[in-house]
């Protein structure tokens, strides 16, 4: 959301400055697919790092450092 917010604001910031609105925007749309190609891999990438690891539930290894 952090990232998200910095691009709006610079694509608000190319505006005012009468930028490439095109530009700006085609940057936006890049870094919104990049994002979510990466949220992709991660998951994608989930099931052998769990095997890995002997994950069996993600409840396994969230809180940790509320379970003592």
């Amino acid at each position: 959301d952090d990232a998200k917010m910095r691009a709006g604001l610079s694509l608000a910031r190319t505006a005012a400055l009468g930028g490439d609105m095109d530009t700006a925007r085609a940057a936006l749309e890049a870094a919104d697919k990049a994002a979510a190609d990466a949220v992709t891999a991660l998951i994608d990438a989930l099931p052998a790092a769990a095997d890995k690891y002997n994950i069996n539930e993600l409840k396994d290894i969230i809180g940790g450092a509320h379970n003592g």
